[in-house]
């Protein structure tokens, strides 16, 4: 019989094991329902709302609460929270940020402890901004979870997919790997009772989904009781035997490879879902990615844009705070240098500068370290000045995922020195060929990723991060302990959680492959021209940028006028934030563009800081342009001057009541250059 099939016939085995590692359950029937967070408190104002109910209104955000008192026998196990409102959500507890729920964050570990205060903010829209018509508030429930029970029924599922994942690779492993299942997992005898068994249908994963096919679904009785003793001990010991087996196998079959484990949550500033919402999504994954660091110690988390960390830090002070306890703690790793995850084709090189300039800036001054890594996953193509622009901001090395994605040619390397126009060279590594920046911790993937990996010969070891992301989300409880189980499987790489930064340091750059010039994407067409109207306004927005600060310097030392730092910094943020790589390029929705219009237009109003006076003796005229143009300039100038370069009169001509245009051929100003004019009295013009 073939082994594929031998391996398959194990899921409904598992199934039931994993049934027993539920104790226990409260439904969460009954919450308050508001549409107004300043409503929470007023009770007058509260509508109620039970399970399976649609929400009474749909807008952005909507607020659940709920206080729970836990029965004392609850606190025998670890309890866990599991909610589905029917969108994205936002969960308090005790009036503290706690996770963020979703499709794939429904369940949450929670303190051990009688009395909860549950807020839940949600959103009517999906992970990818799809909107929910009509949402429905589907499930909420606290349950007893065993820990143990649950460790050995991942462990079996381990071994049965890596037995799976061995087809067409190495069927004397697959071979063994079965084998390994029959010795202890075929040894344990399950619960043979037919009331029992039905009863423990309700917490399974693949029969439950099954049964919720059928035309109407077996009645359940409440679970009380905890699988017998023996039971219990008896899959426990048959997982750690089952262990042992496998750490036997690496004598025969030792692990190839290396992948150096991040936890990462690539979060789009803006793409199928405005910048507000997008600031809630950051909140939600940044209380799981927390909430996560509390309960595994080995956990880190890498998260690149300065952008959204300073939004976190104007819209929630509790979570910025504890991230920062985080990052000195090394768990929490801050880098990818820029103020987002920039496009970085259309933006000009004063642009490109500046996203690592405000971005080193602010992680110097909040975290006290700068980047040394360009963390780009999903920007879609990159300049051949880009490695020059990276080495001045003191960043040494380049990340990127896209250059996977090219539809015609595959590019030749995974590990090399990127080398610019002037001659700067920067370590590049393209990672995630199978799983992308969003890995899932499945095995097939894991062992995809190092087979491809065309730079073995130079380095063993290369980034594999996992995740939901796009949308946010970050990694599962059950992600972290996949990949922890793993560590002790033979033939694939072995696993480590660690800064990427100490993989990238480890590479001998003599011996690396050199690139030469732009990496250019062969997808995404038509990135160059898209929202025309946007790419328009952000030339004149960062041209005017470029023209306002510099002209506000010679003011300040011509004039005395003070340098608007803060008003000329804040719309530089402004511009970078409206560079992100779905923003520019234009692959973002409607509304996103509606808010990017209003921003750049925003910055085109800015203007210099200009004296008024009446008794005046020279005209600064300041070219802000890359290149040299003839003098030409409209002033309200009171007609009794007259003006002079080198004393020679230039000429001009009165446009209207108030303005006069002056003009010459002959005179030309150098690219970012002034001149000044003298004024004279001798005679009035006419």
């Amino acid at each position: 019989m073939k082994i594929k099939y031998l391996l398959e016939q194990w899921n409904f085995w598992l199934d039931e094991i994993y049934s027993y590692s539920i104790i226990d359950k409260i439904a969460l029937d009954e919450w308050y329902f508001i549409d107004k967070e300043e409503f929470l408190e007023s009770a007058e104002k509260l509508e109620k709302i039970y399970l399976g109910e649609r929400w009474k209104k749909i807008s952005l955000p909507v607020y659940f609460r709920k206080r729970v008192e836990i029965p004392e026998s609850f606190l025998n196990y670890p309890i866990y929270l599991s909610v589905d409102v029917g969108g994205e959500g936002f969960l308090f507890v005790d009036r503290s940020p706690y996770a963020g729920l979703n499709q794939y964050h429904k369940e949450h570990k929670l303190p051990s402890k009688k009395n909860f205060d549950f807020i839940i903010e949600a959103v009517p829209k999906g992970l990818f901004g799809q909107h929910q018509y009509n949402p429905i508030f589907r499930e909420a429930f606290i349950y007893q979870k065993d820990e143990e029970l649950y460790k050995a029924w991942l462990i079996f599922n381990l071994i049965r997919e890596f037995g799976l994942s061995l087809e067409g690779i190495d069927e004397n492993l697959q071979k063994k790997v079965q084998n390994i299942l029959e010795k202890t997992l075929g040894k344990i005898e399950l619960i043979s009772s037919q009331k029992e068994l039905l009863n423990r249908l309700q917490n399974t994963r693949v029969t439950l989904d099954l049964l919720k096919g059928l035309w109407s679904m077996p009645e359940f009785t409440k679970i009380s009781t905890p699988i017998p003793h023996d039971l219990k001990s008896s899959i426990v010991y048959y997982s750690q035997e089952a262990i042992n087996a496998l750490l036997e196998l690496k004598k025969e079959y030792p692990n190839k490879g290396k992948l150096y484990t991040i936890g990462h949550s690539h979060i789009d500033y803006a793409w199928l879902w405005p910048r507000e919402e997008t600031i809630r999504k950051a909140q939600r994954t940044f209380s799981t990615m927390l909430n996560l660091m509390e309960n595994y110690p080995n956990f880190i988390y890498l998260q690149s844009s300065a952008q959204i960390y300073e939004d976190i830090k104007e819209k929630n002070k509790y979570i910025f705070e504890k991230l920062k306890e985080k990052v000195k703690e090394g768990k929490w790793i801050v880098e990818g240098g820029m103020w987002v995850e920039s496009d970085c084709q259309l933006p000009s090189g004063e642009s490109l500068i500046r996203q690592f300039l405000y971005a080193q800036s602010f992680f110097e001054k909040e975290f006290g370290k700068r980047c040394k890594l360009a963390w780009l996953p999903d920007t879609f193509g990159f300049n051949p000045n880009l490695p020059q622009i990276l080495k001045k901001s003191g960043i040494y090395y380049f990340i990127t995922t896209k250059l996977t994605w090219n539809e015609t040619n595959t590019f030749p390397y995974d590990l090399f020195l990127w080398k610019g126009i002037d001659g700067s060279k920067i370590v590049a590594h393209i990672f995630g060929k199978h799983g992308g920046y969003n890995g899932s911790t499945e095995i097939k993937e894991i062992i995809g990723c190092y087979k491809e990996y065309n730079q073995k010969d130079l380095s063993e070891a290369m980034i594999y991060t996992f995740g939901y992301g796009d949308g946010g989300g970050g990694p599962t409880y059950e992600m972290i302990e996949r990949i922890e189980i793993l560590k002790n499987f033979p033939f694939i790489p072995k696993l480590e959680e660690r800064n990427p930064i100490e993989f990238l340091e480890k590479i001998d750059k003599e011996k690396l492959p050199l690139y030469y010039g732009d990496l250019y994407l062969e997808l995404h067409r038509g990135t160059f021209t898209t929202q025309g109207k946007i790419k328009r306004l952000h030339r004149a927005a960062e041209n005017h940028l470029i023209t306002i600060e510099s002209l506000s310097t010679l003011l300040n030392v011509f004039e005395n006028i003070p340098y608007p730092y803060e008003e000329i910094t804040e719309n530089w943020k402004k511009l970078l934030r409206n560079e992100f790589h779905d923003i520019l390029p234009g692959s973002s929705i409607n509304e996103v563009y509606k808010d990017t219009e209003k921003e750049l237009k925003e910055i085109l109003l800015l203007e210099p800081n200009l004296k008024k006076e009446d008794d005046i003796n020279y005209i600064l005229v300041y070219n802000p342009t890359s290149f040299p143009q003839e003098l030409k300039f409209e002033t309200e100038l009171p007609p009794k001057y007259k003006v002079y370069y080198k004393d020679k009169p230039i000429p001009y001509q009165q446009i209207n009541d108030n303005k006069f245009l002056f003009y010459s051929k002959e005179v030309i100003i150098k690219p970012y250059s002034y001149i000044v004019l003298e004024l004279s009295e001798e005679r009035n013009l006419p």
